[in-house]
């Protein structure tokens, strides 16, 4: 298997993906990993994205094209001209061609508010379809974008709906660095609420940290942030502010630390937006957070209020309420034995139905269609 991915982390553009050693790809478990070198800042503007996405494009084409002919395309997270070069390269190859869609354009850019402009609306949703149809087969990482391309009457048997598993190496306990162990072992006794992952517009900070503000009565909680992103000096903000002294920020960690850390905490969190586009994101943290066997308190709707209940697993509040959200809080406190019920149950709920290995089942079955369509 070959990977050509952004050499520009998503959340922090200073951590290179597939770096070069010795002018040779990066290689991990067999893997080639190639990164792309691209344009800086694309989370600052969608013109500074657009350009990121054309410059990867690019090279990814240049470098699929001196590629041996590979059996299967799988073209990932489609965005405006990505899909377009992994076709080309289909077509170059004769392979069989899969896109994974991991959100839905351009309802994403309208939900986000980052586009009102209807005929631009218009073009980009005909353009996307345009290409959705020309690959081989479509999946879809949450069972609401598989719902919603069928209401655009896609063929259904082209669509496979396979969503983010949880890795049972995350069990393996990791000692955590100086200052969060320091951390941790400062706040033992209190009841720690936390969020991680990115802090741009996609997710809700805001709505966490009104709740935090809701709870100054309560001098065992405390609500602890890990991640960064476009909004988190505005979140930080806000904290200093309203002088919420029950809240800390950290930095970006490495999986095998983040989460160690979530089984430190007593309670992990997220929060959405009250929109049609935030009821179909199914993000891994929410995986990772049932496999550290913590209740989770989750303001949204959607596919991950759907898990949440079926694995009972913790509270769903409103969206954007952060009175409940901040009721959710107060009740697991006071309430501990729930709190371990729920993480129990949620994290025999994800190895039970969401293991990686039953995702690799899947996909084998979508790359196995390859031989078929040859024959």
């Amino acid at each position: 298997m070959t990977v050509i991915t952004n050499r520009r982390h998503y959340l922090d553009e200073s951590i290179p993906v597939g770096a070069f050693e010795d002018g040779k790809p990066m290689v991990v478990d067999g893997v080639k990993i190639i990164g792309v070198e691209t344009s800086k800042g694309r989370r600052k503007s969608l013109k500074k994205r657009f350009i990121n996405y054309l410059s990867f494009s690019f090279m990814a084409l240049k470098i699929g094209l001196s590629l041996d002919r590979p059996d299967v395309i799988i073209t990932g997270t489609p965005r405006l001209i990505v899909p377009l070069t992994g076709l080309l390269l289909g077509k170059y190859h004769r392979s069989f061609t899969v896109l994974e869609i991991r959100d839905l354009y351009p309802e994403t850019a309208v939900a986000l508010k980052k586009i009102k402009n209807r005929s631009i609306i218009s073009v980009w949703e005909r353009w996307e379809n345009f290409l959705r149809k020309r690959f081989d087969h479509i999946v879809a990482v949450v069972p609401y974008i598989r719902n919603a391309l069928i209401t655009k009457r896609f063929n259904p048997e082209k669509i496979t709906t396979i969503t983010n598993g949880y890795d049972l190496d995350n069990d393996d306990k990791q000692p955590l660095p100086e200052d969060l162990e320091e951390f941790f072992n400062t706040h033992k006794n209190r009841f720690i609420v936390l969020y991680a992952g990115g802090m741009g517009y996609g997710n809700n900070l805001l709505t966490i940290l009104q709740a935090a503000n809701l709870c100054p009565e309560r001098k065992d909680t405390i609500f602890v942030f890990f991640g960064n992103g476009e909004q988190r000096a505005f979140y930080e903000r806000y904290v200093e502010k309203n002088q919420l002294e029950n809240c800390f920020f950290f930095p970006l960690q490495p999986r095998i630390v983040i989460n160690e850390v979530f089984r430190r905490c007593s309670a992990l969190t997220q929060a959405f937006f009250d929109t049609e586009f935030h009821k179909c994101i199914f993000t891994n943290k929410i995986f990772e957070y049932h496999g550290a066997a913590k209740p989770i308190i989750f303001a949204g709707r959607g596919d991950t209020a759907d898990l949440i209940k079926k694995a009972k697993s913790g509270l769903v509040v409103e969206p954007e309420n952060a009175n409940q959200l901040a009721d959710a809080v107060r009740y697991l406190a006071t309430h501990p034995d729930k709190g371990k019920k729920m993480g129990k149950d949620g994290k025999e709920y994800i190895t039970k139905h969401y293991l990686r290995e039953k995702v690799f089942e899947k996909w084998d079955r979508i790359t196995s269609l390859a031989g078929s369509s040859a024959s």
